[in-house]
């Protein structure tokens, strides 16, 4: 670290690293060389998973163009020792034709097969019993213990956490390693990142969104996964290498806190909505947001009142949302925020991908 007292390269860059360089050390060290040299050009403090791949660009291409140099020098000089002993020996067989000799031998002819027509005609026939019980004997059942042996393919590798996550939204995307790379595509999609901290598996099941996490590995670092699942004594995580179950009290103890997550806000939602806005009148004005809050009020309670509200937020309309906020355990402030649009896109009719099968 040169004195460094924080961490120089992005949690996002070391998977990025191991997977352009195999885990080569010489390779590894020589692709961190020529990264922490454009941080520093660039007046960057830590390195990214973007510089990362830079670097092994530059490095990588330039051993494969060493690599593809030294190939075709090798290949140029068999061509040449091969045409040099293809000539010599077409010299030596004009000048000495008599020394060459045919590779060919004389082929001996084939010896008349002899039947013994009398020994054949005084064999008896034998009947289609006798010769199916002699064909019996020739072919043996296959055994379990000579079975032919099934391999398996081997389970296709999995994505990298970032990438996972937007695949449970359905998004279809290349390789993703750092968190601005996610929060740009998932902006096109409609959908918003929120990376929050010092939060409990408490808040995580209210949000019930899956989520990136940071885990304490063997090796004292954090590794990043998915969390996909939550059920009542583990929580389902998955990286690169692939899926697997922790008790939630271990998971509790290395977790750092930190949870990353995905959600779909209504088209036209920018901010919060409350009771003082900036309109003339002191009331937010945002009729495309309110009108779909009025559909899912009454998805989640057929039996409750559309108010009219002519697309202000009106003290009426955040009466109902404060009710709702009650009803479901939120913090009951009547502010129309995230987790309020979360719940109620839980609970109104959306397909969302969900971290608990029930809410």
């Amino acid at each position: 670290k040169a004195g460094a007292k924080r961490a120089i390269f992005e949690p996002g860059s070391f998977a990025v690293l191991f997977r352009l360089t195999g885990g080569v050390p010489r390779l590894m060290n020589l692709v961190c060389h020529q990264a922490l040299v454009a941080a520093y050009a660039s007046g960057k403090k830590t390195v990214s998973a973007k510089l990362v791949r830079q670097a092994a660009a530059e490095i990588l291409s330039e051993k494969k163009t060493t690599a593809n140099k030294k190939t075709w020098l090798t290949i140029a000089a068999v061509l040449m020792v091969g045409a040099v002993v293809v000539a010599t020996t077409l010299k030596f067989k004009d000048i000495f034709p008599a020394l060459m000799v045919t590779s060919e031998a004389p082929v001996a002819p084939l010896e008349p097969v002899k039947v013994d027509a009398v020994a054949l005609a005084a064999e008896p026939l034998k009947t289609a019993k006798e010769e199916a019980a002699e064909t019996s004997l020739l072919i043996q059942p296959i055994t379990d213990e000579a079975a032919a042996v099934v391999v398996e393919a081997p389970p296709a590798p999995t994505a990298n956490p970032f990438t996972s996550l937007l695949a449970v939204w359905g998004i279809d995307s290349v390789d993703v390693y750092s968190e601005e790379e996610l929060s740009f595509i998932a902006d096109q999609q409609q959908l918003r990142m929120e990376k929050i901290s010092a939060v409990n598996l408490s808040f995580i099941e209210k949000i019930n969104r899956p989520g990136i996490v940071w885990v304490l590995g063997e090796n004292g670092y954090l590794k990043t996964y998915l969390l996909s699942a939550l059920d009542a004594p583990t929580v389902t995580l998955q990286n690169s290498q692939g899926e697997a179950d922790m008790d939630r009290e271990r998971f509790s103890a290395n977790w750092n806190g930190v949870y990353l997550y995905l959600w779909k806000p209504p088209l036209g939602y920018s901010a919060p909505l409350t009771v003082t806005g900036n309109s003339g009148n002191g009331l937010q004005v945002n009729p495309q947001v309110i009108g779909w809050l009025q559909q899912k009020l009454q998805v989640i309670d057929p039996t409750s009142e559309r108010v009219i509200s002519g697309g202000r937020y009106t003290p009426a309309v955040a009466q109902q949302i404060l009710v709702f906020q009650r009803q479901q355990g939120l913090v009951a402030d009547g502010i129309l925020g995230r987790e309020t649009l979360i719940r109620l896109n839980q609970l109104g009719g959306e397909v969302i991908p969900k971290l608990l099968e029930t809410d």
